[in-house]
């Protein structure tokens, strides 16, 4: 995993990269146009427009020109609110803001400006003493400005007690999506093992993408999500993993599945497999398995409740009367479903 120069930002004030978006959707799409719009010297017009570029507000159209995407007219139409909803959600699905949000959770007593420069550069492509500490200090702006990071002395830490955060979807399935510390080996390992297991990876993320269409799925993970958003924890996902989150500093994989009386006994077994696969290529050996099924096993499987719970050590939940629903057992080790 290597963040390149070019997705970690070099436009301090958030206010102005909004404004980018602005002058584009008026009619300056040059970089110099930008500049003066905003008012900002030339060097910068380049900046901002990346930024705005990286948050997928605009996009280029020839050589010297942007025009506004579909999410930057959004945007710009949306009340308020909804503005402050898309903002966050862009920012916080940008490659170097996935990276630092794990990083941020894993140090909750919070973490210097120091440390952050030194995980940045163990992460990143960037070279050169003064480079790291000039973006950093546009990546640390635009979190305090959304309150996704307090400054607290000389450190700085995730506000989860006071921001509920949207779904990550760690655009790098190479990526640990719940680390456990931050460590750089943690990043080496899974990405070895991902890059071993690159062509499984591969038909894994088409059944996967086949399975998130199925309108039971998405809601049970949007269901999943927004509970654990309530306790104040973030859910993130790729495109093989349905959902994952940490809680009172344990990591938790999901796995979702849809059932019909037909298939109740292949869906299990596929979501079995794949939950100690995601554990395996993440890294994760001691995570919570978690299997979410949209109701309960019928007689004639319900046998595999034992089998999943008792012998693999599966946490089994199932959909009911739009509640989630598990044994007392299950309850008490996964609380903030329930």
């Amino acid at each position: 995993m290597s963040i390149k120069s070019f997705e970690i930002p070099q436009a301090d004030n958030l206010k102005d990269v909004i404004g980018t978006l602005s002058a584009v959707n008026s009619g300056a799409t040059s970089y110099q146009e930008i500049a003066e719009s905003i008012g900002k010297v030339e060097r910068q017009g380049r900046y901002y427009r990346l930024a705005a570029q990286l948050l997928g507000f605009i996009k280029p159209s020839g050589t010297n020109n942007s025009e506004v995407t579909e999410l930057g007219l959004k945007y710009i139409n949306a009340n308020s609110g909804l503005k402050k909803d898309i903002l966050l959600n862009s920012v916080l699905n940008t490659p170097i803001i996935q990276t630092l949000i794990p990083y941020f959770e894993s140090h909750p007593l919070g973490v210097t400006r120091a440390q952050v420069i030194k995980f940045i550069e163990s992460v990143s492509e960037i070279t050169g003493d003064s480079m790291i500490p000039r973006r950093i200090s546009t990546i640390i702006s635009w979190l305090k400005y959304l309150d996704v990071v307090l400054e607290e002395g000389l450190s700085y830490k995730l506000n989860v007690g006071n921001i509920k955060f949207p779904s990550l979807n760690f655009n790098n399935v190479s990526e640990p999506i719940v680390p456990s510390g931050g460590k750089l080996k943690e990043y080496i390992v899974v990405a070895e093992r991902t890059e071993r297991a690159k062509e499984m990876i591969v038909t894994m993320r088409d059944q996967v993408s086949m399975e998130r269409a199925n309108k039971i799925h998405t809601r049970l993970v949007n269901r999943a999500s927004e509970k654990i958003r309530n306790v104040g924890s973030i859910p993130r996902m790729n495109s093989i993993i349905d959902l994952a989150t940490k809680f009172q500093n344990q990591s938790f994989i999901f796995e979702i599945k849809s059932l019909t009386t037909q298939n109740e006994r292949s869906q299990i077994r596929k979501g079995l497999s794949q939950l100690y696969e995601y554990q395996y290529l993440q890294n994760l050996s001691g995570s919570n398995l978690v299997l979410i099924i949209e109701r309960q096993l019928s007689d004639k499987t319900k046998w595999m409740e034992d089998y999943l719970q008792l012998d693999r050590n599966i946490l089994l939940i199932w959909d009911g009367d739009n509640k989630f629903y598990a044994d007392d057992q299950i309850k008490e080790k996964v609380p903030f479903l329930f």
